[in-house]
């Protein structure tokens, strides 16, 4: 375990995992009065490339803003599951996602206790978009670290 570089797939990976699951959320709010319409700008190849693009310019946003914040969860989840990792099969891992998410839950709370209106909105995208995050991400550490093990046999 002292040569696997753990927390690393968050950095790699968070940040293009939250954007996809804010452009996908963004689209159903967007479109969930007339879905029809969506549908048939699937269709146009402009609409899709128009799409795509706009796709990959929030990606690139989404890294300059998400960077911090996946490095410092990936750092965590090194810190507290680096012991227990290693013998965890999947669905411990996905517990230690779970666990890992609510490092930023205190952030959320402190909205609560300054009564600020944004504290819901903060709890709908720590449930949204953090938390899915942080599970797929300690999934995809989990399979890193099994080709690991495979390849030093």
């Amino acid at each position: 375990m002292k040569n696997i570089n753990l927390g690393n797939q968050f950095t790699i990976f968070g940040f293009a995992i939250a954007t996809t699951i804010i452009v996908f959320v963004g689209h159903a709010l967007a479109y969930q009065d007339r879905p029809m319409e969506f549908f048939s700008g699937l269709i146009d190849p402009a609409t899709m490339l128009m799409m795509l693009i706009l796709f990959l310019i929030s990606l690139v946003v989404g890294c300059f803003i998400g960077v911090i914040p996946t490095f410092i969860t990936g750092l965590c989840f090194k810190y507290f599951f680096e012991n227990k990792f290693e013998n965890a099969n999947y669905l411990k891992t996905g517990f230690y996602g779970f666990l890992v998410s609510f490092i930023w839950l205190p952030m959320v709370l402190l909205f609560y206790f300054i009564h600020s209106p944004t504290f819901d909105m903060l709890l709908i995208f720590w449930a949204i978009v953090i938390l899915p995050t942080c599970i797929i991400c300690a999934m995809l550490e989990k399979r890193q670290l099994n080709k690991l093990q495979h390849a030093q046999k």
